[in-house]
């Protein structure tokens, strides 16, 4: 993956960033953006987490499906039709989230 920071707003001790985020070799042209939001922390600025709300409309391109050859779908052992996983995990794997146990 390539990534390069394309934008950042401050705001006193916190920041909006956006981060261009392309596949390795891949036309820049098609890179997504990746909104952050930082915190001015005692030792620099550190990742808070992900903008949830311009989140909501990166989740909305392409019908709220990752790109075609993503990793993880589509090529993926497991891997459906629609881009979804079936996947699971081994017999004596611990406790997930809200997989079953």
């Amino acid at each position: 993956m390539s990534a390069r920071v394309q934008s950042v707003i401050f705001r006193g001790k916190e920041a909006d960033a956006v981060v261009m985020v392309t596949g390795k070799g891949a036309d820049p042209s098609t890179a997504i953006p990746i909104p952050y939001v930082l915190d001015r922390g005692a030792s620099g600025w550190e990742v808070k987490g992900p903008s949830k709300s311009a989140m909501a409309g990166h989740a909305a391109q392409n019908g709220g499906k990752m790109p075609p050859g993503h990793p993880g779908m589509g090529n993926a052992p497991g891997a459906q039709p629609d881009g979804s996983e079936k996947l699971s995990l081994p017999p004596d794997h611990p406790h997930i989230g809200d997989s079953p146990k």
